[in-house]
């Protein structure tokens, strides 16, 4: 093993570096030297976790970041980013009211985590409460300021929120002049001011 001469911590990090220039077989041997190590490396959790994902392996990926979330001594925001990676995975799988919970509690451990509140935003949208997403993405453009994905998501859902807006408005300029239009047909049409007297 290569880590048994130095500290697990400089490993993980070289395994988040090799993560990031896709060097996924090099991160994986990284993270499994580090863990033999210290099993307690939450970092490298999440790297083997994001690893996992990037080969396809759903369920391995969805499993290593809950073996993070299950160690006490991993910080809020390394949580907070699992809990959203997880949420990822379940709006993948479909399973929106686990994205949704998960998502909410990445934003809990990390108020200041704008990938959460996009997520949450962006899947508020794909359900169709589109004042709920501008809101969220509102949010979460504030906290990451000029992100060109979360301000493309924030566009989509303002003009969806417009559009079902005035698909609303003219749903009910027709159910009244539906209304009239039977009215009218009924007699039930009241005369003018003048034709009264």
């Amino acid at each position: 093993a290569m880590v048994g001469q130095q500290p697990a911590a400089a490993y993980e990090g070289l395994a988040t570096v090799a993560l990031r220039r896709d060097e996924l077989a090099q991160a994986a041997t990284f993270c499994t030297d580090v863990l033999r190590l210290d099993s307690r490396r939450s970092g490298c959790l999440l790297i083997r976790g994001d690893v996992k994902v990037l080969q396809g392996d759903v369920d391995g990926a969805a499993n290593a970041y809950e073996a993070m979330l299950a160690l006490a001594e991993t910080p809020a925001s390394q949580k907070a980013v699992a809990y959203n990676r997880l949420g990822r995975l379940a709006a993948e799988k479909g399973q929106v009211d686990r994205a949704a919970a998960t998502y909410a509690k990445a934003h809990e451990l990390d108020p200041q985590n704008w990938e959460s509140v996009s997520n949450l935003g962006v899947l508020a949208r794909r359900q169709g409460r589109y004042a709920e997403a501008v809101g969220l993405l509102e949010k979460a453009a504030t906290l990451r300021p000029g992100d060109a994905l979360v301000q493309a998501h924030l566009r989509e859902s303002q003009e969806a929120d417009a559009l079902a807006k005035d698909r609303e408005r003219q749903r009910r300029i027709n159910d009244l002049v539906g209304e009239l239009v039977q009215r009218y047909r009924r007699g039930d049409v009241p005369r003018p001011l003048a034709e009264a007297d």
